[in-house]
Parts: structure tokens; C-alpha cells; sequence
């Protein structure tokens, strides 16, 4: 369990950040860009790169608070949620 953020290599705008199992999430991710039609399937099939840190003592509830405190943070740095965040 942990946080994780994707971006285009060199870009310093994030993709998408993200919580929970690191790996699972990173796999259905990259399985959108192979879904026709899926809201993200541009913004997943591009070369990325990522990153995580994994917190095993946190809760789901601690997961999520740090996962938006992470958006929130970009949003205020770069002007702009990461691209594919609100799309579903």
C-alpha cells in the first residue's frame, strides 16, 4: 500500500496521482490505454514514468487524505490538476 504519481518523462506536470496496492493500480493504468474509447486512454498511452512511496501503516482513510493533500500540492505549484485525474 502506498502513494504513487505518473508523468511524461522530462515533464515536471504529473499524469495521475494515486493510492493503494502500488503495483495493481500501475498495471489497470496502463491497461486504459489499450480500453477504445476509455476518457483516459490518451493521457495512458504515452511513454510515462513513476514513482511511490509505500506506507504500510496507513489506513485507507490516511491513503486517500494523503492522495489528495498530493493533488491539491500540484495544483497549487504547477496551476493544474495532474491531466488525467478528474476524468474517470
Amino acid at each position: 500500500m502506498g502513494v504513487y504519481r505518473i508523468r511524461r518523462p522530462g515533464q515536471a506536470r504529473l499524469v495521475y496521482i494515486g493510492q493503494g496496492l502500488i503495483r495493481a493500480r500501475l498495471a489497470a493504468h496502463a491497461a486504459k490505454s489499450q480500453l477504445e474509447g476509455h476518457r483516459q486512454r490518451t493521457a495512458f498511452s504515452q511513454p510515462l514514468e513513476s514513482s511511490w512511496a509505500r506506507l504500510p501503516g496507513c489506513s485507507p482513510t490516511q491513503l486517500l487524505e494523503i492522495e489528495c493533500d498530493l493533488i491539491a500540492s500540484h495544483a497549487l505549484t504547477t496551476g493544474f490538476a495532474p491531466e488525467a485525474q478528474f476524468l474517470g
